[in-house]
């Protein structure tokens, strides 16, 4: 067998989770163990060119920070740059790299890898013989790999040849190969490319350790992998699981270092393969859709089903911000409802969120019910609640109305929804007594309260409510059983902005709650 290269990329491809953040303690602790572990290179991070002051160092790696560190001689860094990221024209690119690199004999990097898609392979190209005059080792990285036509990976080894890179990398950006994929790119590219071939592999089949075992088999001599899988989407193959089956290192150098950093990290970031990581990979969908929508646990289950349903129609092997916001907003066409809530002027309206409060106070509720005479809208279906009197159901969420909606056929209580909003796709009305179809499209901090419909800032049911009190004329709203969350600070922070939002916009509302809740309400 020949001698096997080892990557670790967790500062790169993990930064992807915490926008290149990483702890200076974390990082000294981990370059400690990736020199005592053997591994040959380490990636550093990204050199990004687009200044955003979100992301961290990590993502704009110079000589400069790794004077913050202690690095041992044994161990070579390396740093990745996307060719998307370097100019639009060829003036601008040279200019980037020039300004970038300049490797000195005491520089630390030593490996610069370029990853490319298909299309970019000529600015590729170009890139790479600026860095090989630069004397850097350079490593050519084919995203997307299972989306190229075997025919076309041929064609690229008539472009580059061993002059100016030293090693050829492919992709399972997706995390769609299967272990009979993988042995032939490997074999096809020893066809044309006599020099070190090396496999980027993603976990969305849990099968990114076995497609680097098969890999080596056929030849591979560089395999990249990340600390607890620590990467993009559903992470990567692990180093800890690499060097034991290399037999490279003493596992509890490495065990330590998991166990005193990243098992927090994890925690906190949640990465890993799951069933959304798997379907995107079956329906060629890039991780990174999957990734945002687990974010702060904006999305249920059934939400991201739905979503993932659409972008597998759409092309979505590529990130696009503008189609995961499409994917996920379910709402289509121009903005429409058939009902107007015409009879709420002049009456108090009480809106009953499925908190603990709800039913810890349903006593003090009911009371308010019976001397006050409110309309009574909830936030979708209250279950066993004993609240006496329920006017509207009102639902906004297209995953609760897909699911939810054959329980409340024969509930007493009538259905406020967007039913026209819906495509057919996801959902067909069937046949609903006292259902009522009040229109919502949405559209990110925008409130928009009119006759038949509303433009709303998020899928939150308490938006699509408000809208339909202030519709109706209502402007003295009671909430009952909206706690709030103490254990999930994105969607608290959502609830207080959109409360906000709507005093803003509706200055003669008023808001109060009738129970005990964490936001930022007058309780009666």
């Amino acid at each position: 067998m020949n001698k096997i290269n080892l990557l670790d990329c967790t500062l790169r491809d993990g930064g992807y989770y915490n926008i290149w953040k990483f702890d200076n303690n974390l990082v000294q602790d981990y370059l400690n163990v990736m020199a005592k572990s053997k591994i040959d290179f380490v990636e550093i991070g990204f050199c990004f060119f687009e200044k955003n002051k979100t992301k961290g160092p990590f993502a704009y790696i110079s000589e400069k920070i790794l004077k913050n560190f202690e690095i041992k001689k044994s161990l070579k860094l390396a740093v990745m740059l996307n060719v998307s990221d370097t100019g639009e024209n060829n003036e601008e690119i040279i200019k980037n790299i020039n300004s970038a690199f300049h490797h000195k004999k005491k520089d630390r990097i030593k490996l610069v890898r370029l990853a490319f898609h298909l299309e970019e392979l000529d600015k590729t190209i170009l890139i790479a013989k600026i860095l090989k005059k630069k004397k850097y080792m350079v490593g050519l990285n084919l995203m997307q790999i299972s989306e190229i036509k075997f025919k076309k990976i041929k064609d690229i080894f008539k472009k580059i040849d061993k002059s100016f890179v030293d090693v050829f990398y492919f992709a399972d950006s997706l995390g769609s190969l299967e272990l009979v994929q993988t042995k032939k790119i490997i074999n096809l590219i020893k066809k044309y490319w006599k020099k070190p071939i090396g496999i980027h592999a993603h976990d969305n089949q849990s099968l990114a350790l076995e497609n680097s075992k098969v890999a080596i088999k056929e030849g591979a001599t560089f395999i990249d992998s990340t600390v607890l899988g620590m990467g993009r989407g559903p992470g990567n193959v692990k180093t800890e699981n690499i060097l034991s089956l290399v037999n490279r290192s003493p596992i509890y150098e490495i065990s330590n270092l998991i166990e005193k950093h990243f098992f927090e990290l994890k925690k906190k970031y949640n990465w890993g393969t799951n069933h959304f990581y798997y379907l995107s990979a079956k329906y060629k969908i890039h991780p990174t859709y999957i990734q945002k929508m687990l974010e702060g646990n904006r999305y249920d289950h059934n939400q991201i089903l739905l979503a993932i349903d659409i972008l597998k129609d759409i092309n979505a092997k590529s990130f696009n911000p503008t189609k995961l916001n499409f994917s996920t907003k379910f709402y289509v066409g121009k903005p429409k409802g058939k009902w107007f809530p015409d009879n709420f002027k002049k009456r108090k309206i009480l809106i009953l969120a499925n908190g603990e409060e709800l039913y810890k106070n349903t006593k003090k509720i009911n009371i308010f019910i019976k001397k006050e005479n409110p309309i009574i809208l909830s936030l979708n279906e209250l279950k066993n609640s004993r609240i006496k009197r329920i006017d509207f159901i009102t639902m906004c969420n297209p995953s609760r109305i897909f699911i939810e909606l054959n329980n409340l056929k024969n509930k007493k209580a009538r259905i406020i929804a967007p039913f026209s909003m819906i495509p057919k796709k996801i959902f067909s009305k069937k046949k609903i007594n006292k259902s009522y179809d009040y229109g919502a499209v949405v559209k990110a901090d925008k409130i928009e309260v009119n006759k038949n419909y509303c433009l709303i800032p998020n899928f939150l049911a308490l938006s699509y409510a408000l809208c339909i009190a202030i519709a109706g004329g209502g402007e003295n709203i009671i909430f009952a059983g909206l706690d709030g969350y103490s254990d999930n600070v994105v969607q608290k922070k959502e609830t207080d902005n959109t409360l906000k939002l709507f005093q803003k916009q509706h200055k003669k509302l008023v808001i109060k709650s009738l129970t005990p809740t964490k936001y930022k309400i007058k309780k009666i």
